[in-house]
């Protein structure tokens, strides 16, 4: 189940009272062809696409990422401990997956098919009853009851959670129940695992 889009947006705060400097952010495509954005160099097999200049908010002045973050949370924050509460799981890392999964945008879709704020494959999403998966509130619904059945999966081992969340069931399953050797679901996992931190 290879998915993801991850952004990983990040921008600079002003350079100078009279100009602002946009930061880089750096677009890859993984060795299964996932296409993900982030804000720091990755060496190979990680394949350079091209480096970007982007405002996550698309308004005249640039903002930094931490603050996006922050504006972002606060915005879905009702939604997302409505359906952490729901499932048994910390909003914290609710908040972790989605931003590593999407930077909070609702429309997020990855080339491999998966949408939304967590991006949910079409398969997963019909799986636990999921329609409008650009809508936030079902997509985060669809999310969270994915995560809370990898965690019951995996005897509430929260890596082997994230990795299948990110690889799929059959790729823990296949490294006998442990972190896949893919570059790209290792640093996914532990960049979950340091948002979920940063959260608490």
């Amino acid at each position: 189940m290879l998915r993801i889009l991850a952004y990983c947006l990040c921008v600079l705060m002003y350079a100078t009272s009279t100009a602002t400097i946009a930061g880089l952010v750096y677009e890859y495509r993984t060795p299964k062809g996932v296409t993900i954005f982030t804000d720091v160099k990755l060496t190979p097999p990680f394949q350079l696409i091209r480096k970007l200049s982007m405002d996550p908010e698309n308004t005249r002045h640039r903002s930094s990422y931490r603050e996006y973050v922050k504006k972002k949370q606060q915005q879905y924050d009702h939604i997302i401990r409505d359906k952490a509460t729901k499932y048994s799981l910390p909003p914290e890392l609710v908040h972790a997956i989605i931003e590593a999964e999407s930077a909070y945008m609702p429309d997020a879709v990855s080339s491999a098919g998966a949408v939304g704020m967590m991006q949910l494959m079409p398969a997963t999403a019909q799986r636990f009853g999921i329609t409008n998966l650009t809508d936030a509130a079902e997509n985060i619904e669809g999310g969270t009851r994915y995560m809370r059945y990898l965690l019951d999966l995996h005897d509430s081992n929260l890596e082997l959670a994230i990795a299948s969340y990110n690889a799929g069931e059959e790729a823990v399953k296949r490294y006998n129940n442990s972190v896949p050797p893919y570059p790209e679901t290792q640093q996914y996992v532990n960049r979950v695992m340091n948002y979920f931190e940063r959260n608490l």
